[in-house]
């Protein structure tokens, strides 16, 4: 994506790209450390007839090195605002029947409205395989503006599960009202049920209570008779003008299922708020609430918060982190725990661990310097409002969550920086016992931003595979080049093979070549098997600006894309799969600071050279000069002697060559 760049880091570039259609990133330094959050709100919608819409041309998506990826163009959006926070689950796999995906769909017969509701099945995911269904909320209580939707299955239904930004039936500043429908006709059957329903029984009589109930995270169980049950967590808005809804996070679980169709209970307040910092004029310091059951009905209810007193004078808070507070259940949802650690309600990841773990295990550097007379020292790990949970066959809890370095109220895009993985086998009797692993870095991405920075918008999401609960996978977005003044996402991947403690690196499953194409926002299907994975994700086309003002890639037509990954023979240790061609890959990270891995791939045994030059093209250093075999190689070039700048680094062999450019930052 084209982009105006106000300055890159910390060396002076001053070379402005400008375009008209697309938003401008911008420079974000530290951040002070205690700050709130608000869910997204959508500009006004820009009026379109068909025949004015551009058709795009087709966009190659190219094979990782390491990873056999098959892609399969969906559907369109009208803006990115659907898929924009990690509470949902957009695609579901059910193995003996196939993908089921809800998204917003590009409402052509009324362009003034974004969120007509729409879905998509393909037993495969092939291209071409995939039946679309459109208007699934045009009939009341829907009103053509779904929001936040998701995807969820048992073994005979699909669901789609979202709430409804009514013009006022859901009660409250912006009218949340929770409905689902189902595929009567089972999974690719083709009928959704019409017209929606509604999951809150208090909206029996309007406006709703309780009210204003947004970012459904729904799952499905069965219960000991084999009955499926669905437990699904609202969140109050965000930003509501009533404390009282503004972090209160409730769930509604099923009470009766017949042929497709669930009744529920009313609204239990799994979290009352009362119990954490009150909003504020600007949003709230609590996160949308995500749960996750396994199939032997344990699971576990997380919001991310501050307790009450931490920013505020006032209350003893009982911790001072910004953490996770958990509840549990053991019987499917229909009971949570209700005394927890210290005197609280909630089981929580104790500041103690937060802030030694990562020091203690070389995950933080000591201090973050500024200048060689100003440096603060790293004491604390912040988590930021988007993470991900899952609850494996065994029980353990999971969480996957960008955790950034904080001291001196402040947090810092330095090393350290990144996505990671946290887990506790028991975290109900052991808060000290959790551990965590690095999955990528995060701390270029994280420098750079729209109207708010890139982590309040970008978040992990995460599958677990149903043959064996060891083999994990992550995804995430994330800028993989910002070295020409422009910004460019992609998506990338991670996989373990051991329960998340080690990962391979982040592999670029996008990896378009052209930095005016951006991939945003990917989802995983929470179901994988050993070897593949399921993804989701949208591409915005900067031809077609649909809300103003236009401030952020979200603010635009959406393709919808999924990809099926084949991780085939990679593993942690290396790379089996041989390389079909000869290649030289984009260093990673770029920007770095102080060091880079620059992958290579050559198919044939032969005599290589790797050297680095500078902007001059002055030969800094040569870092393989030998014959090397065929098959991928990485290699490690340190930068802490050179200077900030550019710098090209160059592969050649036997009549040919390959260059390409990175960024050193000081």
């Amino acid at each position: 994506m084209k982009k105006t760049v106000m300055g890159l880091l910390a060396f002076t570039l001053f070379i402005s790209i400008t375009s008209a259609d697309a938003p401008k990133a911008l420079k974000h330094s530290d951040k002070a450390l205690k700050s709130t959050y608000v869910f997204p709100i959508e500009g006004d919608a820009i009026e379109y007839n068909v025949n004015q819409l551009p058709r795009p041309s087709a966009i190659n998506y190219p094979n990782s090195r390491d990873l056999d990826i098959s892609s399969a163009l969906v559907d369109s959006s009208r803006n990115g605002y659907g898929m924009l926070l990690g509470a949902t689950n957009p695609l579901h796999w059910e193995p003996n029947y196939g993908f089921t995906w809800c998204f917003r769909q590009w409402y052509i017969a009324n362009e003034t409205v974004s969120g007509q509701l729409g879905a998509s099945f393909s037993s495969n995911g092939v291209e071409g395989t995939w039946d679309i269904y459109s208007g699934l909320n045009l009939s009341s209580p829907g009103e053509t503006l779904a929001r936040y939707p998701s995807a969820v299955g048992g073994s005979d239904y699909p669901y789609l599960v979202w709430n409804e930004y009514t013009t006022g039936s859901g009660g409250g500043d912006y009218g949340g009202r929770p409905l689902y429908t189902w595929d009567q006709f089972y999974y690719g059957g083709g009928s959704y049920f019409s017209p929606p329903l509604d999951i809150n029984n208090g909206c029996q009589s309007t406006p709703c209570d309780p009210a204003d109930n947004w970012v459904a995270c729904p799952v499905i169980t069965n219960d000991a008779s084999g009955t499926p049950v669905l437990n699904v967590t609202y969140s109050g808005w965000s930003g509501s003008s009533s404390n009282s809804l503004a972090s209160v996070r409730y769930i509604y679980r099923s009470n009766f299922h017949q042929a497709g169709y669930f009744a529920f209970n009313d609204a239990v307040e799994l979290y009352t708020g009362e119990e954490f910092e009150a909003e504020t004029g600007t949003g709230s310091y609590t996160s949308s609430a995500i749960i996750d059951i396994n199939e032997d009905g344990v699971g576990y209810s997380a919001v991310i918060s501050y307790f009450d007193g931490v920013v505020t004078e006032g209350e003893t808070p009982a911790d001072t982190a910004h953490t996770f507070m958990l509840r549990k259940t053991e019987d499917n949802g229909a009971t949570w725990s209700e005394t927890g650690h210290n005197g609280t309600p909630f089981y929580y990841i104790p500041s103690e661990w937060l802030n030694t773990y990562f020091d203690d295990n070389d995950l933080f550097p000591e201090y973050y310097v500024a200048s060689d007379t100003d440096s603060t020292e790293i004491t604390e790990a912040y988590i930021p409002y988007d993470f991900e949970l899952k609850v494996d066959s065994d029980g353990t809890l999971h969480i996957f969550a960008p955790v950034i370095p904080s001291g001196g109220g402040f947090i810092y895009w330095i090393e350290g920086c990144g996505m990671y993985h946290m887990w506790n086998d028991d975290p109900v009797n052991d808060p000290m016992g959790w551990e965590a692993s690095y999955m990528g870095p995060m701390d270029i991405t994280y420098m750079y931003g729209y109207a708010s920075s890139n982590y309040f918008r970008i978040f992990p999401s995460s599958a677990i595979s149903i043959e064996n609960s060891d083999i994990m996978y992550c995804t995430w977005e994330a800028y993989s080049d910002t070295s020409a003044n422009r910004f460019n996402f992609d998506v990338f991947a991670v996989r373990s093979e051991d329960g998340g403690a080690t990962w391979t690196e982040p592999m670029n499953i996008t990896n378009t070549l052209m930095l005016d194409v951006d991939e945003i926002h990917p989802h995983l299907a929470p179901r994988a098997t050993d070897e593949e994975c399921y993804i989701v994700y949208m591409a915005p086309d900067y031809e077609v600006e649909t809300v103003t003002p236009a401030a952020s890639p979200e603010d635009y037509k959406q393709r919808l894309w999924f990809a099926n990954l084949n991780w085939g023979e990679v593993s942690i240790e290396s790379g089996e799969n041989l390389p079909v061609r000869f290649e030289l890959s984009q260093n990673f990270p770029n920007p770095f600071n102080p060091q880079t891995v620059i992958s290579y791939s050559l198919d044939r045994t032969v005599d290589v050279r790797l050297e680095v030059f500078d902007l001059l093209g002055r030969k800094v250093q040569t870092l393989v000069n030998k014959e090397m075999d065929a098959g991928n190689h990485d290699v490690v070039w340190k930068g802490s002697e050179q200077g900030a700048g550019i710098y090209f680094y160059r592969l050649s062999t036997d009549g040919r060559s390959e260059t390409r450019k990175m960024v050193l930052l000081k």
